[in-house]
């Protein structure tokens, strides 16, 4: 099964992106419950109050977390996937939306999170910590003689502790709340035409993370990709 995660540059200027308001957080720290690593600082909590960046409404809206539109849930729901709770927002606004466009119905997506990280026998990686073997957890990090504490990656795939019983959509125990999706929900948007989403998401082996990344490579990268958006735009395609 081929896995997908959101790309990290956001393109505020063509899909809105969401920011929380009056957010309610738990007070406890979400922790791994065999080693009690933290994997998560903040829970976000109802009520879920948003406000998007703009008035160009995809079917998914991210940032870190991600947001979806009730075409999605239907969709998502008849097609009998699995990894979402979908939580009913308390309210939506939009900003500068001088042309009073009313939003879709929007739903916080609540994702899943399962045992799973990266496999390092097919990760072009470096890590910190080497073969420390006291970074192993059977839960959270299932792998011995391998660092959980990635410096830079240049493209991964996914390790399973249980493969058989995957979700379509889960957050796993790397990427803090990054939410990985599966093929089906990619052939699900080319099949429901959802908007925001085969743009969006990049194969894993084509994920890149520099913690100490040069500032002309960022560039490069996100010049191509404007360089990709503007050739769909050309051709009337959607991006």
């Amino acid at each position: 099964m081929q896995y997908y995660i959101p790309t990290l540059i956001t393109f505020d200027r063509y899909y809105a992106t969401f920011d929380p308001v009056d957010m309610k957080l738990k007070p406890e720290e979400c922790r791994c419950p065999v080693c009690g690593r933290v994997i998560v600082k903040n829970i976000w909590t109802e009520p879920y109050r948003v406000r998007l960046s703009n008035s160009k409404f995809g079917d998914l809206v991210f940032d870190g977390d991600f947001l979806a539109s009730q075409k999605f849930k239907d969709a998502f729901e008849a097609e009998g996937l699995t990894g979402i709770t979908f939580e009913p927002l308390d309210r939506v606004t939009v900003r500068n939306n001088r042309k009073h466009l009313v939003p879709p119905v929007y739903y916080y997506a609540k994702v899943r999170r399962i045992p799973a990280t990266y496999d390092p026998e097919k990760t072009n990686h470096t890590t910190r910590g080497g073969g420390d073997k006291s970074l192993y957890c059977p839960e959270c990090f299932p792998l011995k003689n391998y660092s959980a504490m990635v410096d830079n990656m240049d493209g991964f795939e996914l390790w399973f502790k249980d493969p058989e019983n995957v979700p379509d959509v889960f957050n796993a125990y790397i990427f803090w709340n990054t939410p990985f999706f599966s093929q089906r929900v990619v052939d699900l948007a080319k099949k429901y035409n959802l908007k925001n989403v085969l743009n969006k998401l990049i194969p894993t082996q084509n994920y890149k993370h520099f913690a100490f990344a040069d500032r002309k490579e960022i560039e490069n990268s996100y010049k191509y990709t404007m360089e990709l958006i503007a050739e769909k735009e050309k051709r009337g395609e959607e991006y």
